[in-house]
């Protein structure tokens, strides 16, 4: 019962502080919104709320978040990738990230019916622009997921491919072969790890 009573108080306190996670909403202050709440993702968090608590003190699991964080703004390659994975883990989705040489980048399976797929591209320089060659890599995931045994996921599922990197650049050949692939800026994608970890160390705090 002690267990029901605090996932509830957990998840309450979560959907007043990020707008991410497991509600799917665009969040404007000030506003009053309704929430979709995903129960397959739900039920992630709560598991992955149950077990780190059972297997470390409070403030270890903050120094992990916080170390999370840091990797997000600092790796690159394989590293980056890793973390890029772990995140989803922490924000409830079933989060893969498989390391064959045509092998998607990290994804997220929120449910049989939504998957999200990432081509993570940390360059040198943030003015490189997107070649031709990495779009196209973006633009197969889908099709290398749908083929995949070890993805069971419906037919008709919603499969969202996303580039996330931190050039602010792209080849004008890329551009105009890229439909269908989302580019999701660094700046703009550390929201959510920003938005979470914040949540979370909230959270467990207040246990």
């Amino acid at each position: 019962e002690s267990d029901q009573i605090s996932s509830t108080r957990i998840l309450d306190e979560a959907k007043e502080v990020s707008s991410y996670n497991a509600w799917i909403v665009n969040r404007s202050p000030g506003l009053e919104h309704d929430y979709e709440e995903n129960p397959t993702v739900l039920a992630r968090m709560k598991k992955m709320l149950m077990t780190k608590m059972s297997k470390y003190e409070v403030g270890s699991i903050i120094k992990k978040l916080d170390n999370l964080l840091l990797r997000l703004q600092e790796d690159k390659g394989t590293a980056f990738e890793v973390a890029h994975q772990e995140l989803g883990e922490w924000l409830g989705y079933d989060s893969r990230n498989y390391s064959g040489d045509a092998d998607p980048d990290p994804i997220w399976i929120i449910d049989a019916g939504t998957c999200i797929v990432a081509e993570d591209k940390i360059y040198e320089s943030k003015d490189k622009p997107i070649p031709v060659r990495h779009v196209d890599e973006a633009k197969r995931h889908e099709s290398w997921i749908r083929s995949d045994d070890r993805i069971s996921l419906n037919e008709d599922a919603e499969i969202v491919s996303v580039f996330l990197t931190n050039a602010n650049t792209i080849d004008k050949k890329a551009k105009q072969n890229a439909g269908g692939v989302w580019w999701v800026p660094m700046v703009r994608s550390l929201e959510i790890p920003k938005s979470s970890v914040s949540s979370w160390n909230m959270i467990y705090t207040i246990l």
